[in-house]
């Protein structure tokens, strides 16, 4: 988990930087940690756009769901999926099957 968090971060500041650089407007980006006990699920907003990373256990899905609500979102970019452990897929069926539209799932092949 902390070298999917600090390649996500690492790509986040290559592309803040590209645009500061080139004169266009910065980028902006934040990384939201939803409190789901022992589990995951990571909120980030990338300008305008969002992605989830991990839904958490099946239990605290609600959690994760009202955070998103929250916040007003109802859409996805992409949900990316580390590993398919309870912990960090246990809300998946829920979130695939809310109110709330996603482009694409990302997961590993393994």
């Amino acid at each position: 988990m902390k070298r999917i968090l600090v390649l996500l971060m690492a790509f986040l500041m290559c592309g803040c930087a590209k645009s500061a650089v080139s004169g266009e407007n910065a980028d902006t980006a934040e990384i939201f940690m939803v409190n789901v006990g022992k589990a995951d699920a990571i909120i980030v907003r990338v300008n305008s756009d969002h992605y989830l990373i991990d839904t958490a256990t099946e239990e605290m899905w609600p959690r994760v769901y009202a955070a998103l609500k929250d916040m007003d979102i109802a859409h996805l970019k992409g949900v990316f999926i580390t590993h398919t452990d309870k912990d960090h897929v246990g809300g998946l069926e829920m979130l695939a099957q809310s109110d709330i539209q996603i482009d694409a799932f990302y997961a590993s092949k393994y």
